[in-house]
């Protein structure tokens, strides 16, 4: 076959699968690099000081190929990591998945898997001479392709069977995704929107080959590699959102608030202070107290009690954990102020929360705001019609910068706002972390860091995954709102917030009108008395699309059962029912949407490492049964709550 017919037969492929990419293609003029052939072939890349290959293409693609496969780089679970084994909905899986063993004699794994490969993401493709066979020693489920340089792809039309490499994928029942952006973020947002498409379940054990090294592909390498657990784990479990709506009809039903709706209001010209509990807040206390008059203060969950010991009032305070944890650590800083707060409330200060919060504590203050958060059954149901606040998580500092987002406030500055620690010290010294022994351990981002990250005033330090997810976060909300933000905290460098050392803050302009700027808030949040917000709604239609959902994913889950042969078949079935962007059942689903996520995730660990294919299809038909029992059991107790709601009852933990 001549090169231009190749390249017309690939052009056509292209078109047929991926047409944004066939139009960048054919909008491509005379590449900047030049092809080199030898004997009529193409077989390396001239780039302008040197060649891509420096060989035949074929040659250095077998070298690399046996070299890669000597060592290669993985994505290797140690556990089924990701699932939230909290939850005693996947621990019950577990337990099935480790019975299941046990009966037939196993008591021993493979460490990884071996031939249930679900992905491989292969960086660089190049003149692709190594694609087929990096493919055929790893019979991936699903194929991933980035290649960030037009002028490769375009020289790759004419020296590779493109069209035979689609039907090899394909005929396997698989897939071939090809990225072909040029920015490291784009790139990554690309490999969650697959990962999610094809199911993150699949990402154990896949494969990570990179074909050709610039500082770009080094960089999706990187992100990929420190990505991985993000691209994994399962967002939330069942008991969450149970407590979560609990919560959430309690306050409802038996609060009165005023609601904090999730659309951005008018920009205000006032700074607001974002007060969070990380380590070097114990620094920041003084300007803090100094200048505390020029902006609005905003105190995030344990922070409170820093403020209080330094006769700081905060105007607002937000709180977002749903736990009875976050009650027990109110009622403690009350106890520590009982001589300013003598009623047993924090007199005189505004709680900002969401509804999923613990209904004991609006009580606990003289005004409240709740807001719907995102991702959660109780948004999606009892706030349904209503604007959610997005990335209001995962810890309670990116609730405050959100929440002053959304209300207006454009000037920021960031006090202890760290994700991240330069030494032991995990919160500030005041917080009741350290200064009483039943808070010790008790918060999320005090486990050992598992990775660095660049500081904000220069050096390293060290983060966890709740921590750096946090700082992912605001990063976006920063450049989402358009933010001007400072960060005055001596901890992880946020992109998008200009580093301030605390000397440097100052106000030329008087001392705000606090009493003006919380009003003018108030009258812009519609208050609700006490289960005024429900009254009138259609909730009785839960229940009985709470009967609709078990019958559909039982049916589902019979015929999976009775047609599937392997775990990937099975898995292909539930992923509409896994797809967050959709939901048939009136935003019902995410109560029981994660679990359902996750149950998979712990299968796949399990029966990806069985050897013998006999005794891994038997161990797959007890994940089925056992995942059809398990959403029968989580059926009942969501349906028996959403009874209780529709009865205007707020139900029980």
């Amino acid at each position: 076959m001549t090169e231009d017919r190749l390249y017309q037969d690939n052009l056509a492929a292209f078109e047929s699968r991926y047409p944004e990419i066939a139009c960048e293609l054919r909008a491509v003029g005379a590449p900047g690099s030049q092809p080199i052939h030898e004997d009529g072939r193409l077989v390396d890349i001239d780039l302008g000081g040197r060649r891509l290959y420096g060989m035949p293409a074929a040659e250095f693609a077998r070298r690399q190929v046996e070299a890669y496969f000597a060592a290669p780089e993985r994505v290797i679970l140690t556990s089924p990591e990701g699932s939230y084994l909290a939850s005693p909905v996947a621990m019950a899986m577990v337990d099935v998945m480790i019975g299941a063993l046990r009966a037939r004699g196993i008591d021993r794994l493979m460490h990884q898997p071996k031939d249930m490969i679900g992905f491989v993401l292969i960086i660089g493709i190049g003149l692709g001479p190594h694609l087929a066979d990096v493919i055929e020693r790893t019979h991936p489920r699903h194929v991933i392709l980035i290649e960030p340089i037009q002028d490769f792809l375009v020289h790759s039309l004419r020296a590779l069977d493109w069209r035979a490499l689609f039907e090899r994928c394909e005929s396997r029942g698989g897939s071939l995704d090809i990225v072909t952006h040029t920015d490291p973020k784009l790139i990554v947002a690309s490999l969650h929107r697959l990962g999610n498409r094809h199911g993150k379940a699949l990402l154990d054990g896949s494969y990570l080959y990179t074909h050709y090294t610039t500082w770009l592909t080094a960089a999706v390498r990187g992100a990929f590699k420190s990505e991985a657990m993000m691209l994994i784990g399962v967002r939330g479990f069942f008991e969450d959102e149970v407590l979560m709506l609990t919560n959430t009809a309690g306050n409802l039903i038996g609060n009165e608030f005023r609601l904090i709706d999730g659309e951005p209001r008018p920009q205000r010209k006032e700074p607001a202070f974002v007060v969070a509990s990380g380590p070097s807040m114990d620094d920041l206390i003084e300007p803090l107290q100094r200048w505390q008059s020029h902006g609005v203060v905003f105190s995030s969950g344990s922070a409170l009690q820093i403020l209080l010991r330094h006769g700081i009032i905060p105007d607002y305070h937000t709180e977002l954990e749903n736990v009875p944890a976050c009650v027990d650590l109110l009622a403690y800083i009350l106890e520590q102020n009982k001589e300013r707060f003598p009623r047993g409330r924090f007199d005189g200060i505004r709680l900002i929360a969401s509804t999923s919060v613990d209904a004991r504590i609006p009580p606990l203050f003289d005004e409240t705001y709740l807001f719907f958060r995102d991702s959660a059954a109780s948004t999606t149901t009892l706030g349904k019609d209503r604007n959610c606040v997005w990335m209001g998580g995962p810890t309670v500092a990116n609730t405050s910068l959100e929440l002053a987002a959304t209300l207006g406030f454009h000037e920021m500055y960031l006090f202890g706002v760290d994700c991240g620690r330069r030494d032991d010290r995990h919160h500030a010294k005041d917080t009741a972390y350290y200064t009483a022994k039943n808070f010790e351990g008790a918060s999320s981002t005090m486990g050992p860091g598992d990775f660095t990250l660049p500081g904000n005033f220069g050096g390293q330090v060290s983060a966890n995954f709740i921590l750096d997810w946090s700082r992912r976060f605001l990063e976006d909300a920063i450049l989402i709102h358009r933010l001007q933000v400072h960060n005055l905290s001596d901890g992880a460098l946020i992109q998008g917030a200009t580093p301030m050392v605390a000397e440097a803050l100052g106000f030329r302009d008087p001392p705000l009108d606090k009493a003006a700027v919380v009003e003018s808030i108030r009258q812009a949040s519609p208050a609700f008395a006490a289960g005024e917000f429900l009254r009138g709604r259609d909730l009785k239609r839960y229940v009985t699309t709470w009967d609709r959902i078990r019958a559909d994913i039982e049916d589902l889950l019979d015929a999976a059962r009775a047609e599937c042969d392997t775990f990937e078949e099975l898995y292909e079935r539930l992923l509409p029912l896994l797809d967050r962007s959709q939901d048939p059942y009136d935003g019902l689903l995410q109560m029981i949407r994660s679990s359902l996520t996750a149950l998979p995730t712990i299968a796949h660990y399990f029966l990806s490492r069985i050897e013998d294919p006999k005794v891994r299809a038997d161990v797959l038909h007890e994940f089925a049964d056992a995942y059809r029992r398990q959403v029968g059991e989580m059926y009942e107790r969501s349906r028996a709550l959403y009874a209780a709601v529709a009865d205007g009852r707020a139900p029980g933990p």
